[in-house]
């Protein structure tokens, strides 16, 4: 996703992907932009979506905010009207 593509979803709700700790249901809260460097993302978890193996342990808690990369964050699908 393009930087400009994210800013229009801060707010909203995205996808969150993370490789040890699962999928999540999340909300933007900030794209973070630094010269020369891809932007990352500040995401407050709402709920996992997909636990992909990973122990209850490491799974983060509804509310907790965490920084990704901008590969990990993806729109979510609308559903149909």
């Amino acid at each position: 996703m393009k930087r400009a593509q994210a800013q229009d979803l801060l707010g909203k709700h995205v996808s969150a992907w993370t490789a040890t700790h699962g999928i999540y249901s999340a909300i933007l809260l900030d794209v973070i932009c630094q010269p020369g460097k891809p932007w990352r993302g500040k995401v407050k978890i709402v709920e996992l979506t997909d636990a992909q193996g990973a122990a209850p342990a490491r799974q983060y808690a509804p509310g907790t905010v965490i920084e990704i990369g901008n590969c990990s964050i993806n729109e979510v699908s609308k559903s149909p009207e």
